[in-house]
């Protein structure tokens, strides 16, 4: 247990222009990958939606056509990549640089530009209920949180993801992925049937191999 007596904050400005880019990849492990080169670009944020996320959010009548809006194809995983700064021109050039590097990094066109404010806040709303929109698969077996909040270093994260998939194999189910790809930390949730012994006993034994997979990078699990 920990207390404080004394705080010192760092504050700065509210920046009043803000874009975001919307990058469509193939595979999880391809937006993973290209995420250390993203935040190379100084984004305010980047955070991971995977295919299951977009396959239920266009399974939901309120999210349909926004999700239409910013995506296009079946991409299997999407980065969505805030800039901030103190005029329009400077988030514009940010979003053009992300262009390019998606373009070098082999995923050309994969790059769906929202500037306009509502436009954003349509694309966040779909982010922000993420943990709903999962939770809304049909039948017994459900994104179960009990490994979730695991973080590594940046430059381990499409490797631990990659690994943490396999066990999940392993145990014949899969993943939910989303969330803070720009920190380390994603919300990772496997699907099981609590309902019955042998999923209980999939997810002790998941749980162990998880964070044993998680010492081995030097992360930390909550």
């Amino acid at each position: 247990l920990m207390f404080f007596t004394e705080l010192e904050l760092q504050l700065g400005p509210v920046p009043s222009k803000k874009a975001l880019g919307v990058c469509a990849f193939p595979d999880l492990n391809s937006a993973l990958g290209a995420v250390p080169s993203i935040v190379e670009l100084e984004p305010s944020a980047v955070e991971l939606g995977d295919g299951t996320l977009l396959d239920l959010a266009r399974e939901i009548p309120s999210m349909r056509a926004a999700v239409r809006e910013f995506v296009h194809g079946n991409p299997r995983a999407l980065l969505l990549v805030e800039f901030s700064g103190p005029s329009g021109d400077r988030v514009s050039t940010d979003l053009q640089r992300l262009d390019e590097l998606m373009g070098d990094l082999g995923h050309p066109q994969a790059l769906t530009r929202a500037e306009a404010e509502a436009f954003q806040q349509r694309i966040w709303a779909v982010r922000k209920a993420a943990m709903n929109v999962v939770m809304s698969m049909k039948g017994d077996g459900k994104p179960v949180s009990f490994v979730e909040d695991c973080a590594v270093e940046l430059e381990d994260l499409p490797e631990y993801t990659a690994r943490l998939d396999a066990i999940f194999q392993k145990y014949n189910t899969r993943g939910t992925w989303y969330a803070h790809a720009s920190v380390g930390t994603l919300h990772v949730r496997p699907v099981l049937n609590v309902k019955l012994d042998q999923d209980v006993k999939k997810m002790r034994a998941i749980a162990e191999e998880a964070f044993a997979l998680v010492r081995e990078y030097k992360g930390s699990h909550s």
